[in-house]
């Protein structure tokens, strides 16, 4: 028995999205990996700052710890760490040196210049 043309392609079709639907949960699942990865850094070199008493935003040197009206909110929840090569970047190893602590509005202003200039 002979398969139709539209039979053949419903067949190959039906493989391609398959294949296609492995890929992708699989590329999902490396996301959620990169992310949980980026988290754990973000937390440990936040701590690691704290321990060096260093808890201040890198360009403005804002210490949340100096504010009164934020006496009993962690420093850290008023910082941000921020890759200074973006992660969009590629694979590769992340170290202290590619970390800033930022407080959100210079945390921002990176950004906005990083889309400004392309990168």
């Amino acid at each position: 028995m002979r398969l139709s043309g539209r039979t053949c392609q419903a067949k190959a079709f039906a493989r391609w999205s398959e294949t296609s639907a492995r890929l992708w949960k699989g590329r999902q699942q490396n996301v959620r990996k990169l992310i949980r990865r980026a988290a754990k850094l973000a937390d440990d070199f936040a701590k690691w700052r704290a321990k060096q008493g260093t808890m201040q935003c890198d360009d403005c040197k804002f210490d949340p710890a100096t504010r009164p009206d934020l006496a009993g909110i962690k420093p850290r929840s008023c910082l941000d760490v921020h890759h200074k090569n973006p992660l969009a970047e590629g694979k590769r190893l992340t170290t202290r040196a590619d970390l800033a602590l930022l407080c959100p509005t210079c945390h921002r202003i990176k950004h906005l210049r990083l889309r400004q200039s392309g990168g």
